[in-house]
């Protein structure tokens, strides 16, 4: 092989990641929880608080028991750049307390799906596309990760 094929393969490949990375970037990001939790609509606030351990408790008396992804993953980036304004390694605390509050932490959009469709309380983050019956989308402020004013991409 030659240099200039090398360089043409290598540039080739670094498009092709930033292509990958870019329709990533766009995909929206379902709010979830388990089929039997009532909400239908959680505001961008409430899910901050919910996210930051400000709520452990949901309206109907559940316990919140929140779902997070690694900190290496995009999604959790994304979902803590646009809905926490934090970095994805960001810890929270409870006020008054130096523990952080506990998540369960998934390591794939199927694992969410299958931890949240068994536990009454909880609540979690994915891919529209890894969404399935077995859990209730949420819409965040009245708009559904559907629509094209969805914000959190």
């Amino acid at each position: 092989m030659t240099k200039f094929f090398i360089l043409k393969l290598l540039l080739l490949t670094g498009c092709l990641l930033a292509l990958a990375q870019s329709s990533w970037a766009s995909e929206p990001i379902a709010i979830i929880v388990n089929k039997d939790n009532p909400l239908t609509d959680i505001s961008s606030n409430k899910l901050v608080q919910v996210y930051k351990g400000r709520v452990s408790v949901w309206s109907h008396g559940e316990k919140v028991i929140m779902v997070n992804r690694p900190h290496t993953k995009e999604i959790r980036s994304q979902f803590y750049k646009v809905i926490l304004k934090s970095k994805p390694t960001q810890k929270f605390f409870r006020q008054g307390s130096p523990v952080p509050v506990k998540m369960m932490v998934q390591r794939s959009g199927r694992a969410t799906v299958k931890f949240v469709s068994k536990v009454p309380g909880a609540i979690g983050y994915v891919y529209l596309k890894d969404v399935n019956k077995e859990v209730k989308i949420l819409t965040v402020d009245n708009i559904s990760p559907k629509s094209e004013d969805y914000k959190i991409k």
